[in-house]
C-alpha cells in the first residue's frame, strides 16, 4: 500500500506564482468588463442589474486578489464595494460623480497591474496614496467603524443606533474576510459578534491586537457574560446583548468619536 503524499512546498509555490501571473494577465479584461458596465449607467437602462453585476465582479475579483497575495487589489475592490453599494441599494443616484469614481478605481487597478509585473514599488506607492486620499475623501472627517456580524437584523440594529454619530460604517459576514480586510485598511471601531462561524469575534479581535499598528477599538458583543480572554489580547469593551446593549454600544462608540476629536496633548 502506497504512503501518503508528501507535500512540496517549493512545487506549491510555483503553482501559486503561475496562477497569479494568469490572474493578472486576464486582470486587464476584467477591469474593461468593469467599466462597460460603469458607462453603461450613463444610459439609465436597467440600472438595477447592472450595479448587481458590477458588485458581484468586483466581488469575484477580490475574493481571487486575496487568493493570490494582491492585497492592493483586494483593497480597491473593498473600496469600490463600498461606493456601490449605497446604489445598489437605491441610497444613491448614479451620476456623473459616482461612475467617475468608478472609473477611478479602475484606473487604480490598471496602475496595480502594471506596477506588479515592472516590481515598481513607486508606481504601487502611488496606488497607496491615491486609495488614502480617496478614503479620506469619502469618511470627510467622520470615524470609520467595521461590523462583523452575520446576522442581517442585528447589522441593521447597530447602524441604527449608531445612525446620530458621525461613523462611516461598513460590514462584513465573515470574520476571516473581515480580518483581512482590517490588515490591509485602517479602521477606527471594530465592532465584533462573539459568535461567528469560521473565526470567533474575539479570536479575530486577538488576532487584530496582535498586528502591527495602527489597531482600531475592538468592541465584542456577545450573550456569554463569563468569557476568558487573556489581558493582552482582550477586546477594549465587551457589550453583553440585552436590554442595555443598544445604549453601551452607543455610549462607547461615542467615546471613540470624542477621543479622535481631542487633539493629542503637546509634549
Amino acid at each position: 500500500m502506497a504512503g501518503p503524499r508528501k507535500s512540496n512546498p517549493a512545487q506549491a509555490e510555483a503553482l501559486l506564482a503561475q496562477l497569479r501571473d494568469q490572474y493578472l494577465a486576464e486582470l486587464p479584461s476584467s477591469i474593461e468588463a468593469l467599466e462597460v458596465g460603469l458607462l453603461s449607467l450613463q444610459q439609465g437602462e436597467n440600472a438595477p442589474q447592472a450595479l448587481a453585476d458590477l458588485y458581484r465582479q468586483f466581488h469575484s475579483l477580490k475574493g481571487s486578489a486575496g487568493t493570490y497575495g494582491l492585497d492592493l487589489v483586494t483593497r480597491i475592490c473593498h473600496q469600490a464595494e463600498e461606493h456601490l453599494n449605497p446604489a445598489v441599494n437605491g441610497q444613491a443616484a448614479t451620476d456623473d460623480a459616482f461612475i467617475d469614481r468608478g472609473l477611478g478605481y479602475l484606473d487604480l487597478m490598471r496602475d496595480v497591474v502594471d506596477g506588479t509585473r515592472s516590481n515598481d514599488d513607486v508606481v504601487l506607492q502611488s496606488v497607496v496614496q491615491a486609495l488614502e486620499r480617496v478614503r479620506s475623501d469619502v469618511l470627510a472627517n467622520r470615524i470609520s467603524g467595521l461590523i462583523v456580524e452575520e446576522s442581517g437584523l442585528n447589522v441593521a440594529l447597530y447602524e441604527a443606533v449608531l445612525a446620530d454619530l458621525n461613523v462611516h460604517l461598513s460590514a462584513s459576514n465573515s470574520s476571516y474576510a473581515a480580518l483581512q480586510r482590517i490588515l490591509i485598511e485602517p479602521y477606527d471601531v471594530l465592532i465584533t459578534a462573539q459568535e461567528m462561524s469560521v473565526l470567533s469575534g474575539s479570536a479575530m479581535i486577538a488576532a487584530v491586537k496582535c498586528s502591527e499598528p495602527p489597531r482600531p477599538v475592538c468592541i465584542l458583543i456577545t450573550s456569554n457574560e463569563d468569557l476568558q480572554i487573556p489581558a493582552g489580547v482582550a477586546p477594549d469593551h465587551v457589550i453583553v446583548r440585552g436590554t442595555g446593549m443598544k445604549t453601551s454600544l452607543h455610549n462607547v462608540v461615542a467615546r471613540v468619536l470624542a477621543a479622535q476629536r481631542t487633539p493629542a496633548a503637546e509634549p
